[in-house]
Order: C-alpha cells, then structure tokens, then sequence
C-alpha cells in the first residue's frame, strides 16, 4: 500500500504520527563498525528513555580516606554525598533520501535502491552524531589544563616528537590518584596520527619487531606499556574535499569496565553516547505532486564526558 504524505505547501503532514518500519531501521542500523564510527567505541552508548535524562559526574570521593573502625555500639563514621547529578538532554536529528518514481520504477530489482536509500540516510545522519562525539570528546576546554598537551614544534615522526615521552607523561596524569596503571588505558590514533606514530624515530630503533619491514600497532603497544591502541578512519565529503572527520589529536582514556557504569563504582568512566535508542527508520512516504519517494531516518543522541580526569589529549601530533 502506497503511504502518500504530501509535501506541498499547506501540508500538515508533520502533525501525522509517523509510523516506524522497525525491520528496516534494523537493517539501516546494522551493527556500526568502529571502523567507519568510532564514536560508539570511544564514549559507550547508554539508552534512556527520554530526551531529558540524568547522569552522576563523578569526583574522588570513595578513595578519600576514613578511619571507620568503631567499638560496639558506638557511632559509625561519615561523610557528605558530594557527587553531580547532571541534568542532559538528546539533540534529534532526522534526513530523507529522495528518489524519483520512474528512477525506482526503472532500476534492475537486485540492486536494491529501496534499501539502499534508507540505509543511506542513515549513514548521513549516522555521520552528522559521529561530528557531536568528535567535538565533546575533543574538545581540550572540557578537561584538566594539564590533560590536554599541544605537540606543536615536537609533532610524532620527526626528529623532534617523541611518542613514548609523551604518552607516558600523560597516562601517569590520567592515572594519578585511582588504582589504575598505565595498562588499564587506552590509546585512539586517527589515521594519520598513527602512521606518524609508527614513524617515529626512537621508536623504530628500540621496537620489538614483529614484523622486521613494517611496525604495526602491536609494537607501539609493547613499547609504549600501556593498554590497547586502536585507529578508524571515518571521512567525509565537505564541499568536494574528502577529509578525516577526526582531527590530527591522540585520545588517551580509561574505556570502563561495564556495558553502563564502570564495575567497581562508576566514578571512573571517561564518556558515554546517550541515545533513545539506536535509530530508526520510518515508513517511507510518496508525494504525489513531485513524483517523489522519501526515505527517512531519525536519531536522538548526545554525548556527555562523565569524568574528564580519565582521558586526555595529545594535540597537533602530525
């Protein structure tokens, strides 16, 4: 059955309730690679139920130190509840791919332009909330002055860089005053911050080498002793020019023990992507006046650092 839903002027289509086609919301959806968003990986997706929700920032405040032995009977020792309830709201974004009657009409059946079209405004939309992680995650004013270092004049794969120093310099920051060890952390390299990464000097001098031609991730790893290292490379297209949407900056942070909140108390988790679910495609709609199918995709997200203390950033490193 066709679903018309005019678009001319004067329509109220808006006000209709929009039916979700949750088949194809999962098929659009599929299941994001890291690869092509890697904003899922870095700031963990927490669903809520409602555009406006609540999170607990976090301090230091089970690591204080309390002498709570007590006699029998006797009063037990206190402290005051000094955590943030922060108050977040979802931002909503939606985009239609258009495709003209005679053009669906006249394409070969296995080439799918139905779903391709739905799964298509997803990528855009999908593309536009990987751009809200990337700038709160690498936004230096939304952490500790000493978390966030400019390598300009020592960018990675010069003479001048030096990647272990500092990596090592940062981890010990992020780590300082929490049980963690520089094992536990995590390191995300955009695609040319890891291959000047890996064309470091001091560092292809001392490498374990795992393979003796090419020195790979592993290798930075081991010589830099810290936990996982990790690259994407997620691009787009801004006015002809295909660039990286991520910037020439290293992320160093603590990824979280759990699916939500971190194991031992939640204090400790870096960010998370708080979503009202993981998007959904709506029944695609005809125009009668343009001759047009529209199909749609809708998000609501935002990203929220819950602990700035546990990532930093190493800046200009290319």
């Amino acid at each position: 059955m066709i679903n018309h839903r005019p678009r001319h002027a004067g329509s109220t289509y808006r006000n209709v309730q929009e039916q979700i086609n949750w088949v194809v919301s999962r098929i659009a959806t599929g299941t994001p690679q890291a690869r092509f968003f890697p904003g899922g990986r870095l700031a963990p997706p927490i669903t809520v139920g409602k555009r406006e929700f609540q999170y607990t920032a976090y301090g230091t405040e089970h690591l204080a130190r309390y002498d709570t032995e007590r006699a029998l009977g006797a009063p037990r020792s206190h402290s005051n509840w000094t955590t943030s309830i922060v108050t977040g709201k979802l931002r909503s974004f939606g985009h239609e791919v258009m495709k003209d009657i005679r053009e669906l009409a006249n394409a070969n059946p296995n080439l799918m332009q139905r779903s391709r079209s739905a799964q298509l405004a997803f990528r855009i939309v999908r593309n536009d909330t990987e751009r809200v992680i990337r700038d709160t995650i690498f936004d230096n004013t939304a952490y500790p002055a000493a978390n966030s270092v400019d390598l300009t004049g020592a960018e990675w794969g010069t003479g001048s860089g030096d990647v272990k120093a500092a990596v090592i310099a940062l981890a010990d920051i992020i780590i300082a005053g929490t049980p963690l060890q520089r094992e536990d952390l995590q390191m995300f390299l955009p695609r040319l911050v890891k291959d000047a990464a890996l064309e470091d000097p001091t560092f292809l001098a001392a490498r374990t080498r795992t393979n003796p031609d090419q020195p790979v991730l592993a290798d930075l790893r081991s010589y830099l002793g810290i936990g996982e290292i990790w690259t994407a490379n997620p691009i787009e297209d801004v006015d002809g020019t295909v660039t990286s949407i991520y910037p020439d900056t290293a992320l160093l942070y603590y990824p979280g023990e759990g699916a939500d909140y971190d194991a031992e108390y939640g204090d400790l988790d870096f960010a998370h992507t708080f979503r009202l679910d993981q998007g959904r495609a709506p029944n695609a709609y005809y125009d009668e006046h343009t001759t047009t199918w529209y199909f749609p995709f809708d998000d609501d997200m935002n990203c929220y650092i819950t602990n700035s203390s546990m990532g930093g950033l190493l800046e200009n490193a290319v």
